[in-house]
């Protein structure tokens, strides 16, 4: 990942983008440290964060040490004999894999966001 600057506000350029949304909230690590950042922008290989990660980014190793990720979990819904499993789901409204979006297949439990986003904290925040 590389960094550039305009102004107060940071890009990272990235391998690639694909599966990065506005909205999702992603995990940088270096292998010892962790910060946590919600995107603000993906176009093409470039992502803006809504604050900029405190640590060194630049990772220029063959064998990168320093990865980003988005935070997505695995779910499994079961009941007597039947069993349901969902991967990579994203609280992310914006999201194809918002979790409402995927659990609107169930045939056991359905799922509905009540209220809005504002004021809303992310789960690292909390």
């Amino acid at each position: 990942m590389e960094m550039a600057e305009d102004g107060d506000k940071k890009s990272y350029t990235v391998k690639s983008a694909v599966g990065f949304n506005v909205g999702d909230i992603v995990m940088f690590t270096d292998g010892e440290a962790t910060e946590f950042a919600k995107v603000a922008s993906s176009v093409e290989n470039v992502l803006v964060f809504e604050e900029p990660f405190g640590a060194d980014v630049v990772d220029t190793e063959l064998l990168p040490k320093k990865t980003i990720q988005t935070c997505e979990f695995n779910m499994e819904v079961g009941y007597q004999d039947l069993l349901e499993s969902y991967e990579n789901v994203s609280l992310n409204i914006a999201a194809a894999n918002f979790i409402t979006k995927r659990l609107a297949k169930s045939d056991l439990i359905e799922a509905q966001v009540e209220g809005d986003a504002e004021g809303a904290k992310a789960p690292y925040e909390a």
